[in-house]
């Protein structure tokens, strides 16, 4: 028997947009001080684990250099990673990776770290970049690579998708409000009523939050030094460079793909599971990304049966965080979506139980 654990979207930053107090105890930034004890905990939790876990696999969006108002310069993930907030759970990283094989795959949110990066930070845990990881039937990837807004944007520089200036737009939104915004999920379905074709998708859901930011076309994106050439520009600029999102995408990759690609951003990857499931043989599919931990089982005659589950998250005060825990006994796999409230004095987590139902092969 052996057993795999797998989370995602942890969004850790530099503490700049955090503020303490109350249940909303942030400016901007989603990894609140609350999330970021109970965080902490869980990765000193899972470390006393090791005689019973033979992998942790990190499934994106572990770090955050995305979420900083359009203003404010953003660290670069060197930076961000010795601030001191990030610091304490960097430590509890690099505690887990000495006791337990770590994998990390990158997310849309951390997409610039690089192996040379995390192996500063943290030497021993294994970088798998954008590729997915693979473990007898089971492969695990963040899925964010499926989504209009979020995946690497190749005609761009530095691949920067337009699901980055979203995000900067979000930050300056909720620092000005003091509450999270839409998702983009929920953009997405309130333009479906308003936008009469696909292809005006991509402007329509960037001059949506950049309404809720209160910004103007004229207004100026600071840009870290890691990005752009740390070269300022405008939201008009950014409207015109990614106007034609939609039809370059599915010029590329086919309009079955482009469908596929905003049903991607409706927190629901399940429809992307199924389809790299049936010709690439997997027979589990974990991702992350979505924010919404979940757990699904498909059986097709003759063809058998595939799961897919989702890590959920650790950030936005969420009540339950949540993982993945893959047990491959004799040939069967059995996939469980734990979450926890928190964890008490001595480190063990409070309401631990299946969030989901869980599934098997």
């Amino acid at each position: 028997m052996s057993r795999k654990l797998f989370f995602s979207d942890c969004h850790i930053s530099a503490g700049l947009g955090v503020t303490a107090g109350g249940d909303n105890e942030h400016a901007w930034e989603w990894l609140t001080p609350r999330d970021h004890q109970r965080l902490q905990a869980f990765i000193k939790w899972v470390t006393t684990r090791a005689a019973e876990i033979e992998e942790v696999i990190l499934v994106g969006d572990i770090f955050d250099n995305w979420i900083f108002p359009h203003d404010i310069e953003p660290p670069t993930l060197p930076a961000l990673l010795q601030s001191a907030y990030a610091t304490p759970l960097v430590k509890a990283l690099d505690s887990l990776s000495n006791a337990i094989s770590t994998t990390l795959l990158l997310g849309n949110h951390d997409q610039s770290l690089t192996a040379g990066v995390l192996g500063q930070a943290l030497p021993k845990v294994a970088f798998a970049g954008n590729n997915p990881l693979t473990w007898g039937k089971v492969r695990a990837e963040h899925g964010h690579a499926y989504g209009l807004f979020n995946a690497p944007d190749p005609l761009r520089r530095d691949n920067l998708p337009l699901g980055y200036f979203i995000s900067r737009m979000v930050a300056t939104a909720d620092r000005k409000d003091g509450t999270h915004t839409p998702s983009i999920s929920q953009v997405v379905k309130e333009l479906g009523q308003l936008v009469a074709r696909r292809e005006d998708l991509a402007q329509g859901v960037f001059d949506a939050v950049c309404t809720k930011a209160g910004v103007a076309p004229s207004t100026e994106i600071v840009m870290p030094a890691d990005l752009w050439g740390g070269e300022t520009t405008t939201v008009q600029y950014v409207r015109d460079t990614y106007k034609d999102l939609y039809d370059e995408w599915k010029s590329r990759n086919g309009a079955a793909s482009a469908i596929i690609a905003i049903s991607a951003e409706l927190n629901d990857l399940s429809l992307v599971a199924n389809t790299i499931q049936i010709p690439d043989g997997p027979r589990a599919m974990v991702m992350g990304h979505t924010h919404v931990a979940a757990s699904q089982r498909h059986s097709f005659p003759v063809l058998g049966h595939w799961v897919y589950v989702n890590s959920g998250t650790w950030c936005h005060n969420t009540q339950h965080a949540s993982w993945v825990e893959a047990e491959d006994s004799s040939g069967a796999l059995n996939m469980t979506v734990y979450g926890c409230a928190g964890f008490d004095a001595d480190g063990q987590p409070q309401g631990l139980a299946p969030l989901v139902a869980p599934v098997s092969t």
